[in-house]
């Protein structure tokens, strides 16, 4: 069973013990992938699918941290200011304030 591309990158970034480097196995690949631009020309990229960019060849390191999760089902677009971001829906907010409180 293939694991969905942003876990496998997801797991790349961590140390792993063995049972969760097995897990790797499962992945296509845990190199960092950008995805197509959406409408407004903005780019999801980094090891962790957490940037939203204006250009594809922006990179991140591999590191993981809590609120790279609320990134996944988060809206890149371009913003008000006219730069691409994260649409700060309600949603996102939460997520972010729940995971900036689970950090160390």
């Amino acid at each position: 069973m293939r694991m969905p591309p942003w876990s496998c990158r997801i797991l790349a970034g961590l140390s792993l013990p063995l049972a969760s480097a097995l897990a790797l196995a499962a992945c296509d690949t845990v190199e960092s992938q950008t995805q197509s631009p959406s409408e407004s020309g903005c780019y999801v990229t980094g090891c962790s699918a957490e940037l939203c960019v204006d250009r594809p060849d922006i990179a991140s390191p591999c590191i993981y941290r809590a609120e790279f999760a609320c990134y996944h089902d988060a809206t890149c677009a371009r913003q008000s200011d006219d730069r691409c971001g994260w649409t700060p829906t309600p949603k996102l907010q939460a997520c972010l304030a729940v995971s900036a409180g689970a950090q160390p």
